[in-house]
């Protein structure tokens, strides 16, 4: 079975740069576990694009598409039985926007983009690309994660 972790076109291009799919930190204390999180849903995970309006006005539209990683997902364990504690559940959940928890599964860790398939959605459906398409698209524009915020700097400028 494969689990999807959905981000928008702009994050993905990050993680491409780096190789690297990092587990998110959003609404953690520093005691709490991060996780890579990953969905069993095939077609959509609607918390994976929060945030992103700011950024369509800055870059355009097509940045904050939702693309996905698929992944074989063998060593996912079920949100239900991941250590979380109450108010960050309670957190995750409230963000939810429609996804439903039980096809939620975390990581813990990094993971390596070479484990990963990146699909777009074409045509309306998800079909496998290549990560260098994805990557030219964002070609020129130099973007950085500054906690959990997206800096983009076009020539000298850098826009938050």
């Amino acid at each position: 079975m494969n689990f999807y972790h959905y981000t928008p076109a702009y994050r993905a291009a990050m993680i491409l740069r780096s190789g690297i799919l990092h587990p998110s930190t959003v609404g953690l204390i520093e005691s709490d576990t991060p996780y890579i999180w990953f969905s069993s849903n095939q077609k959509t995970d609607k918390t994976a694009t929060l945030g992103s309006k700011t950024l369509a006005l800055v870059v355009g539209n097509h940045s904050v598409r939702q693309v996905r990683f698929s992944y074989d997902g063998a060593d996912l364990t079920p949100y239900a039985k991941l250590k979380i504690r109450l108010s960050h559940r309670r957190f995750l959940e409230k963000r939810a926007k429609g996804s439903l928890p039980i096809e939620w599964y975390g990581l813990k860790g990094c993971l390596s983009t070479e484990r990963l398939i990146l699909e777009d959605r074409i045509d309306g459906k998800w079909q496998p690309i290549d990560s260098d398409s994805l990557l030219s698209e964002f070609q020129g524009i130099d973007l950085k994660l500054f906690g959990n915020s997206v800096a983009f700097q076009f020539n000298k400028e850098v826009v938050l």
